[in-house]
């Protein structure tokens, strides 16, 4: 994860750089993917700043974090995800606080990205619901903290 610290996604300039070091760092490790979500202050994407930081990442591939949803709109953000190639997947609750209660945004994520971004729901997913996200969501991949159950 590119992230400089916690709390919201607007970055100062310094903290935009901090991200571009850590990104360069991490294709030096030989990192192969990374995650990272950058918004302006009305919670859109900041689009220029995301289009910069993915093309550095190349050859990593690229998650765009869920900072997605927090935006007044995700579906118009997803629009503007497709059109930076380096972008091949967005973690999202469908900007809810569960991708259970985000289900029905998420299987329109997903019908709108088609093939070109993979939709990765997130969102108190567990061992014990998994089966029942993926009844209603229907997505080839998913992220949960519990998604194989308490690990010894």
């Amino acid at each position: 994860m590119i992230r400089p610290r916690g709390g919201n996604f607007v970055y100062s300039d310094d903290e935009l750089n901090t991200m571009e070091d850590e990104i360069n760092q991490c294709k030096i490790m030989g990192i192969t993917e990374i995650v990272f979500g950058v918004l302006t202050k009305d919670n859109t994407i900041d689009f220029d700043v995301t289009q910069t930081l993915a093309k550095r990442a190349v050859p990593m591939k690229v998650t765009f974090h869920k900072a997605i949803d927090e935006a007044p709109n995700i579906l118009s953000e997803l629009r503007k995800l497709k059109s930076i190639p380096e972008i091949s997947s967005i973690l999202t609750s469908g900007g809810q606080a569960t991708a259970k209660e985000g289900a029905e945004v998420l299987k329109e994520m997903i019908q709108i990205s088609g093939n070109d971004i993979v939709i990765i729901p997130a969102g108190k997913i567990t061992d014990e619901n998994i089966k029942e996200i993926h009844e209603l969501i229907g997505a080839n991949e998913y992220h949960g903290r519990k998604i194989v159950g308490e690990l010894p």
